[in-house]
Formats: structure tokens, C-alpha cells, sequence
């Protein structure tokens, strides 16, 4: 409906008939400018029955909009002499400047925003004279009202970036005079009629890409910009207003961008960050009913944005809140704590000084916490990117964990077991956990039918802490009680993954295999025997490979900041040599595909599910509640550029599609590198892709040992941590 509208409307101003809706309404009323996407392809198809009957149908044979996607000189090349009314430009372009002139100021923004929008995100064509017609259009509008001048001048700098052109409007006088009148204009005796966060987000976000500098004054109204949303009535009076946020109410979109740019030029924002801090706290101490609200505060409070070297929450207002939650914590009960820290840890917003109060603040609990909340506690402590990396920390969560272990759920119990797994070395794990808690795990592992369906995390948690042998620090019962049941569920899942869809009777019954173990991978000390069995990791994949493999995603992690959402992700390393049996040989002439190495991220939403599932099925699998769809780790993906290769070979296309017989003609190796444990998913995909090309050898290799000599640091798994 909007690309109807849009199309009706340029119609009809090239026409010369009104039309009843503004075009500066639309976008509040058709949602956000993702829907723009709309209007392009509608502006790309031809009139349709379904605006026919409109008044301005008449001129949609007639109107040329191929200006919307090109820059072709012989047609439109002269848009500037048909401004000044010569002959140059096509009839294209004389039926576009007809169009903008017609248009007021706000509707002329839009449309060049929506332009704009499609450059920047839908990969549309750059168009820099079409950049320069709207420019020169919106210049020529003089004496607009202080806001609209302020966004024609946020409009042209973003435009001229967005589609290629060179800068284009006013001088630098009068950009100065526009910001000027934007921050301290008419509204200096009135604080409550001056720009609201957004605005002044947007305001210096093209300061920014000017590279204007604003004086104190500017940067003092931009903080008492903020102040007055801060610090407002109960009920917002206008769109413009921050009021809301008072009594834990949410923030307004960009508003962590107008504080973290403000700081960024030096702006004081001290009673911002108070008010703020409190906000957060407030929210914190509300529970259930403030969460949505805290949760909002800060996703925006730890976003940063292009040019802004760090985000609102390091600007001042991480020392605050630490401040204000030393002084809180005796009204914080078990929930709200973890609560909090669930919060703080989801968004990524975390930083040293607040985490270092909250792992405080479990560690004097620790004799008192609850078992509902213990589990949870130690959790939230090994995910925390500024936890101490002296296992000292979690042997002082182990020594109180005894009376949990009787009384926790199955699903905390596997929860408790996995955290003491992933941050106790193996001795420590059974030194300061097994040993002197031996009598009660004994009792729990002694019915495992208690356990249900937890029973492969315990097993998993367990086997891994403790290793494979069976020491002299080792209970007597350690052997029959988790090894033998952990090895029987090691092979009941090899043979699972040997079977594949295909030998389980279809995706259904394979998938819901898949998933019914409720763990995502076997830990690493089991990784490898297993794929060892699946033939994956019998032979490591070369020296060579592993050092260009590290040495390019340690370089990715060197860059990433452990605080970004991207820190999470799996990086990887893929390398493959394929090529046609011939007798008992590869020909080198007839090699079908080759790569030396491509790197690799894990992208699961720019994935297709079922792209290729046929070969590579996948299923949801993780730890307890955390499943994850799969489609996108880094194993999954190499495999499927590995296909692609092929398909890009005439060759490689008809081995395919003659399938099992031409598949198995085609011989060679496939070397993988993940950062990560393998998880049960990616272990069917690669017995799959083995099954389907029983001549390729697939290599894989995880960052930990036995594939390296040692463990890597923190950092190199999750990128950089500032502890300072």
C-alpha cells in the first residue's frame, strides 16, 4: 500500500492533481522505513489494475522512473541544465525536477530519505545526480521553519553520502548559523520546547559526518536538552517530550546515541547520567513489572555508532551506577539479583566495575543464596566476560554447593555440574566438587531415572570435569556410575549420527533424536574420540593449515571487543582440494573446485534452513533451555561453500545431479577450523556430507587440545576484555 501511495503520488504531482494524502503522513502511519522496501519495487513494476481507476493513472504510461535506479548520462545526465530550464535531460528528468518542485520541504525530505534508505540498506544502485537534483531542489527552499531547516540539512548530508555524491548546499556559515538556531534558538527561555533526544542525536550525527566542531554553548543545550526529557511531568505533553521516562518509564529511541555523542564532544552530562543511573536501579528494584523497561535502558545505554569511540554507559555513568547499586544491594532479594544480572549479561552491557559488584554481591551471599537461585548465580558468573580467572573464585562456589546438590532440580543440578565443568581444571574439579560432595552426586547418579531427560547433561558434565580414567582421586563408584552410562550414550549418539535421516526413517524421527539429549555438543574432552569414530578427526588436518587458520581468526578476535553481541559467535577456517576419480587418482586437470582457505563466521539469520537440507540437515540443539537453530555454525557453512564450488564446475554439476553413483566419483579433502566445540548438529551434518561423498576426507580440528598443544586464553574465544 505505501509503494501504491508513493507511485499515486509522484503521478499525480508530475500532473499536475492534488492529492488527498499528505506524503509527510505515511510514515508514521505505515511503520518504520524498513516498509520503504515497499515502495521500490512497486516504483519498479508497471501500473497495475489495482490504482487504474486512480485520477492520476493517466500519466503512469507517460512518467519515466528509471531516474529511481540509474544514473545514465545520455538521459539524465543534464538534470542541472533542466533546473535552469535548458534543453539538457530526457523527458525522464524534466517529469522529475516537475515532481520534487511540487513538493513542500517535508515531503521532499522524505523521499530523498527513502532513496537514501534504499542505497544504504537494500543495495540499491548509488545515484550521486539524483543525490545532487534533490539537493539542489531542498537548497532552494529558503526561510523554512527551524526545525525543517534542520532536517533539510540532516537530509542533504546523509543523502550526499548515502548515493555517491559530493557534498552539496549550504556553506559552512550557514550550517553554523542552522545549528546555532537548532540548539539556542527561540526555545533558550523555554527549555521544554527545545529538541527532543532524537533530534539532537541526529543533529550531531551530522556534525559528525561534516566534521563541524559545535561551541561549548551548543554542547551545554544539547545536555540541557536531555535534562529536560529527564526531568519532566508525569505524562508526556508532546511527541517532543522525555516525560515518560519518569517513574521507570522507557527511553526514547536514540537517546544513548544523543548521550554518547555528547560526550564524545565533551558535553557535561553529569546530571543526565544521575538521573539515569537512578532509572536503572529504579527499573532494577521494580522486578518483573520494571524489566521490559530495563532491558530497553540498557540495550540503548551500550550501543556504540560509527565515530563514537565509546558507548553512553563508559561515559561517566558505569561509576554511578556502581555507586548507587553498593548502596541498593540490602534491597535487592535472590530474584532481583539475578534478575539484574540476567539483564546486564543478555545485553552486552556489561562492564568492570558493575560486574565486579554484582560477583561481589554473590560471593557474600553465597552461604544464604537459595537453592533456586545458586545455580543460577554460578551460571551468570562463568558467562561474565570480567570474571576472575582464578579458578579460586569458583572453588569458594564449590565448597557451599553441598546441600544444593541433594535438593536442586534435575535441571539445575546439570546446570551446577556443566558451569564447575567449564571453569575447574580436571583436578580442581574433582579435588574441590566430587570428592568432598562424593556422597551426594553418589546418590543422585545411584537413580538416574530421578534424573529424566537431564541425564545426558549430568553424564556430560560429569564425564568431562573428570576426565576418562579412572585415578586414585577418583571414587570407587566413578567408573560404574557415570563412565559406563556416559560410553553407552556415546554409542547409542554414534550410532545415531552414522544412521543419519535417511536410516531413521525420515527428517522427523532424525531431528527429534537430535534433540532429545538436551546438550549441545560432548564436551571437549569427548569431542574428539567421537569424531574419531565418525572418521573425522582419525587424522588431523596439516600443520600448515592449523597455523593460516589461527592465525586469521585470532587476528578477527584481536579486532572484536568481548562486550560486542558479535563476541558470541563462532569463527572458523575452511580449506578444500576436490577432484574427479580417475581409476585409483585425482586428475590435476581435472580438479573440480580448490580453495586455500576462506574464512568463516557463524550467520544463522543470513542462512536459508533449508538450503541444500537435503545433504546437510540440521537440528536445534543446546544446553537445557538454550537451543539454538544451527543451520548457520561455521561447519555447516564451510560445507556448503564446499557445494557451491562443485556447482560452479560443469563437471561438479552433473556429478551432483546424477547423485549417489556420481557423488561417490568425486574424491579429495575437506580441512575444517572452528573456535568452538563441535555441537551435536554440525556432527550429523559432516557424518552426512561423509556419507553422501564417501571419497572426501573431512578434517576437522576445535581450538582446544588435543588439535592444539594448549588451551587458549579467554580472549582468544571471545575477543578483547578492557579489564581497566
Amino acid at each position: 500500500r505505501v509503494g501504491v501511495l508513493l507511485c499515486q503520488r509522484m503521478h499525480a504531482l508530475a500532473s499536475g492533481v492534488s492529492c488527498g494524502r499528505p506524503f509527510s503522513r505515511w510514515r508514521h502511519q505505515f511503520g518504520p522505513p524498513a516498509h520503504f522496501e515497499l515502495a521500490w519495487r512497486s516504483l519498479n513494476t508497471p501500473a497495475t489494475p489495482s490504482y487504474s481507476s486512480s485520477p492520476s493513472a493517466a500519466c503512469a504510461s507517460d512518467m519515466d522512473f528509471a531516474f529511481w535506479a540509474t544514473d545514465v548520462d545520455d538521459e539524465y545526465g543534464e538534470v542541472g541544465a533542466a533546473a535552469d530550464g535548458s534543453e539538457g535531460g530526457g523527458v525522464g528528468s524534466r517529469d522529475l525536477l516537475s515532481a520534487l518542485r511540487a513538493m513542500d520541504a517535508e515531503e521532499l525530505g522524505n523521499l530523498a530519505k527513502l532513496r537514501s534508505f534504499l542505497s544504504k540498506k537494500r543495495g540499491v544502485p548509488k545515484t550521486p545526480l539524483l543525490a545532487q537534483a534533490f539537493a539542489a531542489e531542498l537548497g532552494a527552499r529558503k526561510r523554512l521553519p527551524l526545525l525543517q531547516a534542520m532536517s533539510v540539512l540532516i537530509t542533504l548530508v546523509q543523502m550526499s553520502d548515502d548515493l555517491g555524491a559530493s557534498r552539496v548546499g549550504p556553506t559552512e556559515a550557514e550550517i553554523l548559523s542552522v545549528f546555532k538556531a537548532f540548539f539556542i534558538g527561540n526555545h533558550c527561555n523555554n527549555p521544554a520546547e527545545g529538541p527532543n533526544p532524537p533530534a539532537v542525536a541526529a543533529a550531531l550525527e551530522c556534525a559528525d559526518r561534516l566534521g563541524c566542531g559545535l561551541p561549548p554553548v551548543m554542547l551545554k543545550a544539547a545536555a540541557s536538552a536531555l535534562c529536560t526529557g529527564l526531568s519532566g511531568g508525569d505524562k508526556p505533553k508532546s511527541r517532543k517530550g522525555l516525560a515518560g521516562l519518569v517513574g521507570g518509564g522507557r527511553p526514547t529511541p536514540r537517546f544513548g546515541e544523543a548521550m554518547a555523542r555528547s560526550a564524545a564532544r565533551g558535553a557535561d552530562l553529569a546530571e543526565v547520567n544521575r538521573v539515569v543511573a537512578s532509572k536503572l536501579i529504579e527499573n532494577a528494584l521494580r522486578g518483573e513489572s520494571g524489566r521490559q523497561a530495563l532491558d530497553e535502558w540498557l540495550w540503548q545505554l551500550r550501543c556504540t555508532w560509527d565515530g563514537i569511540q565509546r558507548a553512553a554507559i563508559d561515559c561517566g555513568l558505569e561509576e554511578l551506577l556502581v555507586e548507587r547499586l553498593q548502596r541498593e544491594w540490602c534491597n535487592f532479594d535472590d530474584a532481583l539479583l539475578v534478575g539484574f544480572a540476567r539483564l546486564v549479561q543478555d545485553t552486552r552491557s556489561h562492564r568492570p566495575g558493575v560486574w565486579k559488584s554484582i560477583l561481589g554481591e554473590m560471593q557474600r551471599r553465597l552461604p544464604t543464596l537459595s537453592t533456586e537461585h545458586f545455580a543460577h548465580c554460578v551460571d551468570l558468573a562463568r558467562k561474565s566476560t570480567f570474571r576472575p580467572s582464578d579458578p579460586a573464585f569458583f572453588q569458594e562456589f564449590a565448597r557451599h554447593v553441598g546441600p544444593i546438590l541433594s535438593q536442586a532440580s534435575p535441571e539445575d543440578l546439570a546446570r551446577l555440574l556443566h558451569t564447575f565443568c567449564l571453569t575447574l581444571p580436571e583436578p580442581l574439579f574433582m579435588s574441590s566438587l566430587v570428592v568432598p560432595h562424593a556422597e551426594a552426586i553418589r546418590a543422585r547418579m545411584a537413580q538416574p531415572e530421578t534424573l529424566g531427560t537431564h541425564l545426558h547433561g549430568v553424564l556430560q558434565a560429569l564425564a568431562n570435569g573428570g576426565g576418562k580414567g579412572a585415578g586414585e582421586v577418583r571414587p570407587s563408584w566413578w567408573r560404574s556410575l557415570v563412565l559406563r552410562p556416559w560410553a553407552r550414550e556415546m554409542r547409542t549418539l554414534t550410532q545415531l549420527l552414522r544412521s543419519g535421516p535417511s536410516g531413521l526413517g525420515g527428517r522427523a524421527a532424525y531431528v527429534g533424536s537430535m534433540e532429545a539429549y538436551i546438550i549441545g555438543d560432548v564436551g571437549r574432552v569427548w569431542s574428539q574420540p567421537l569424531m574419531a569414530a565418525l572418521q573425522f578427526a582419525h587424522r588431523h588436518p596439516p600443520p600448515a593449515f592449523l597455523r593460516r587458520a589461527l592465525r586469521c581468526t585470532l587476528r578477527q578476535r584481536r579486532a572484536m571487543l568481548a562486550s560486542d553481541m558479535a563476541a558470541g559467535r563462532a569463527l572458523g577456517f575452511v580449506a578444500w582440494h576436490l577432484g574427479q576419480r580417475t581409476g585409483q587418482h585425482i586428475e590435476e586437470e581435472g580438479v573440480l573446485t580448490e580453495n586455500v582457505g576462506l574464512p568463516l563466521a557463524s550467520v544463522a539469520r543470513l542462512m536459508d534452513e533449508e538450503e541444500d537440507s537435503s545433504l546437510l540437515l540440521t537440528a536445534r540443539v543446546g544446553f537445557l533451555e538454550k537451543a539454538y537453530r544451527r543451520h548457520g555454525d561455521v561447519e555447516r557453512v564451510a560445507l556448503l561453500a564446499v557445494l557451491k564450488g562443485l556447482r560452479a564446475h560443469e563437471t561438479g554439476r552433473s556429478l551432483l545431479r546424477r547423485g549417489g553413483e556420481g557423488m561417490a566419483c568425486i574424491t579429495g579433502v575437506v580441512d575444517i577450523y572452528v573456535d568452538r566445540i563441535t555441537c551435536l548438529s554440525c556432527l550429523g551434518v559432516l557424518a552426512q556430507f561423509k556419507k553422501a561423498f564417501p571419497g572426501v576426507e573431512v578434517r576437522v580440528a576445535c581450538a582446544f587440545p588435543p588439535w592444539l598443544p594448549r588451551k587458549l586464553p579467554y580472549e582468544r574465544y571471545y575477543g578483547v576484555v578492557n579489564r581497566e
